[in-house]
């Protein structure tokens, strides 16, 4: 509401100095109205005036709960005579709140000042109660990551000449006297705090708490291993087994992706069942690098970098995901791992050729078993830079 309150201001003054000439700069006002000892409610009008004079030269209503305002004091134009468009440096200026004079500035002991910024300007009718007018979080839940920090914070008003004492406590144990505190959490740390300020003006006191919850990171585990699929194939990754979080679980992790490159793939997570899908660009082969992050339900995160494996497929019969690999027909395959599932073997029928290059085949407990009534099956090695297991067993 207040960044409201400053643009409304700032387009009224450009509205004025367009229609007006070159004035002198502005004075802004920002702070709080009171009266008898309560923040001003909605709806309250705050004026000034040139002192001896009727002459307004600045107003606002409040409109918001907490008694905050805003407001600008704009000054006479030398050059023109005609009008009077506002205040003149150095002049002196009463207060008003709902037409009643403040007591606070004391009358006449505010100065027009071109230019100048008024923070926390108090305007009271009646005595200024003790009172925290503003503070951050502005949630009484906030929540920090372990090894994190985060700052609290209050704004205080008081009678006109207060000694303001400020004393935090953690859990009932003082760690600042100061009008801010920073709680730095531990690597490990879990759990709620109370965090509570009390202003004291030494015969009134005013608090405010915050329950800090401190949050333990989601953890990756065990380390999410390369994904291989082949080229022109969609394949889809179940990322559940690898998440691990103390407070979240379930619909409370969430997966996401990103830094994939769309001209070799596009990765994506279904949210709703971790699933990962990898759809390769047609008939490309490459590696692909993407960043994993695992968020739990408090915003924290935890990333891993993963190798997406696009992989050519053979031309002929391409290996199968699961079970024997039945050659009926001349195949050929390059630049390629090939793993058969386990006790599945490799089968090379009759008149039928198996050429291999740059070709790395893992048999796990299978066999290569050639069919060869006619003495025409062949497997030919062009080249083998790793290695071909269980050969021929």
């Amino acid at each position: 509401m207040k960044n409201i309150q400053i643009a409304l201001l700032v387009v009224m003054f450009v509205a004025w100095l367009v229609t007006a000439g070159p004035p002198d700069m502005p004075e802004i006002y920002q702070g709080y109205g009171t009266i008898n000892g309560v923040l001003a409610p909605n709806g309250t009008l705050i004026e000034v005036n040139v002192n001896g004079t009727n002459e307004s030269v600045g107003n606002t209503t409040i409109n918001v709960s907490d008694g905050s305002y805003m407001l600008i004091v704009y000054f006479d134009i030398n050059e023109t005579n005609e009008t009077d468009e506002g205040a003149v440096s150095g002049e002196l200026l009463i207060w008003f709140v709902n037409g009643s004079q403040a007591g606070r500035p004391v009358p006449a002991n505010d100065t027009a000042n071109p230019g100048g910024v008024n923070n926390l300007f108090i305007v009271s009718v009646g005595e200024t109660p003790l009172k925290i007018v503003d503070y951050s979080p502005s949630t009484s839940t906030p929540v920090v990551n372990e090894n994190g920090s985060i700052t609290f914070t209050v704004t205080a008003i008081g009678p006109v000449n207060s000694n303001l004492t400020y004393n935090w406590t953690v859990n009932g144990v003082t760690q600042s006297n100061s009008s801010s505190l920073v709680y730095n959490s531990s690597v490990g740390e879990n759990g709620t705090k109370n965090v509570t300020v009390r202003v004291s003006n030494g015969t009134s006191l005013e608090t405010n708490s915050w329950n800090l919850t401190i949050n333990r990171l989601p953890v990756i585990t065990p380390t999410v291993p390369s994904i291989t699929t082949k080229s022109n194939t969609i394949t889809d990754f179940d990322l559940t087994p690898y998440e691990t979080d103390y407070e979240s679980s379930g619909s409370g992790l969430n997966w996401s992706v990103s830094e994939d490159n769309p001209f070799i793939a596009t990765v994506s997570v279904e949210p709703a069942t971790d699933i990962l899908t990898v759809i390769p660009r047609p008939d490309i082969s490459a590696i692909d690098y993407v960043t994993l992050t695992l968020t739990d339900s408090y915003g924290g995160t935890d990333t891993q970098e993963v190798a997406i494996i696009i992989e050519p497929k053979c031309t002929g019969i391409d290996a199968p995901v699961s079970g024997d690999w039945n050659l009926t027909t001349n195949t050929s395959c390059s630049n390629v791992n090939i793993t058969l599932s386990e006790n599945s073997s490799l089968h090379v029928f009759g008149n039928v050729t198996l050429e291999m290059e740059n070709v790395t085949l893992i048999l796990n407990d299978g066999s290569i078993i050639v069919h060869d009534e006619g003495g025409d099956a062949e497997i030919y090695v062009k080249s083998v830079i790793d290695t071909i297991i269980e050969w021929i067993t």
